[in-house]
């Protein structure tokens, strides 16, 4: 426990300088403010009525689905009825100095959350914001990347691209070949999948996918993910819901940087490999074993 500790403090303060620094040099943000599957906001009925003032357009559930809070914009943003509640960070869409972006306020750890874990440190020092803000540093530029436009310190909050698309989880969701849902809200409501442990419910999602999408986006994630290793950032958080295919393009976007390694942080090669084994696992490119 004092070893993983130790890196979580290891892991902060070599986050935070990068973080502040790039800030205070003006280094975030993305190079054009017009990506081909960004939102404009023209698009949005809402802002051609109220007009271009700051405010909140759509709030996202737990499952990643966006609910507008104008009536008029309900056809832009919502693809389901009913909402589940976020259970850790609150995430919006909303209207930011003209441009729409996700916004995203890193909450504190829940009380009852095991004062000895490390999950617990990692929150309590906002590890994972200042590791979302470095880590969109290193990949400023790179088009796979939602990135970091502007960062508010105090309420640990960060302004991103707003890719307008779905992610994998939603895309496989509808294709299940066998009715089933994966969307939480749907898991917990079904007496056999909601008792799966979370390995299975993984394992089950890693099958629709491989059956019906195969290797239509392996050349996309592959190509995305070693840009991304090339500029000393690793995704840890591998999974279908944090890659958006753009709805105009059909490219590939990974939009949660929160849990990236970075090639300063201890044991770099370690979590290098790692991802790429959590990579192999979900879409079967090649990665570990290529790189021994």
């Amino acid at each position: 426990m004092r070893v993983r500790v130790f890196k979580s403090f290891a892991k902060f303060f070599a986050a935070r300088a990068i973080a502040r620094r790039a800030v205070r040099r003006g280094e975030l943000g993305v190079l054009r403010h017009d990506r081909p599957d960004s939102l404009f906001p023209s698009e949005v009925p809402s802002i051609g009525r109220l007009g271009m003032g700051d405010r909140v357009l759509a709030e996202l559930d737990q499952d990643g689905f966006a609910f507008a809070l104008d009536p008029s914009d309900v056809p832009v943003f919502n693809r389901r009825e009913q909402k589940m509640p976020r259970l850790r960070h609150l995430i919006d869409v909303v209207l930011h100095d003209g441009v729409i972006c996700l916004r995203k306020r890193f909450r504190r750890p829940p009380p009852r959350m095991e004062s000895g874990s490390s999950m617990l440190w990692h929150s309590l020092l906002g590890l994972g914001f200042y590791q979302t803000v470095a880590a969109s540093h290193r990949l400023r530029g790179l088009p796979c990347v939602a990135a970091v436009r502007k960062v508010d310190w105090p309420s640990r909050t960060v302004y991103m691209d707003y890719i307008r698309g779905d992610d994998l989880r939603h895309q496989v969701s509808q294709v299940s070949p066998d009715g089933k849902p994966v969307h939480d809200l749907d898991l917990f409501a079904d007496p056999a999948l909601s008792s799966l442990t979370d390995d299975e419910r993984d394992q089950r999602e890693i099958e629709i996918f491989s059956r019906t999408f195969g290797d239509r986006f392996g050349k996309d994630i592959r190509e995305s993910i070693l840009a991304i290793n090339d500029r000393g950032v690793a995704l840890m958080d591998v999974k279908l819901g944090n890659i958006i295919v753009g709805e105009k393009t059909g490219k590939v976007y990974w939009v949660d940087l929160e849990r990236s390694e970075l090639e300063s942080f201890p044991d770099w090669d370690a979590s290098l490999q790692e991802q790429r084994r959590h990579l192999d696992r979900w879409f079967n490119l090649g990665l570990a074993s290529a790189a021994r």
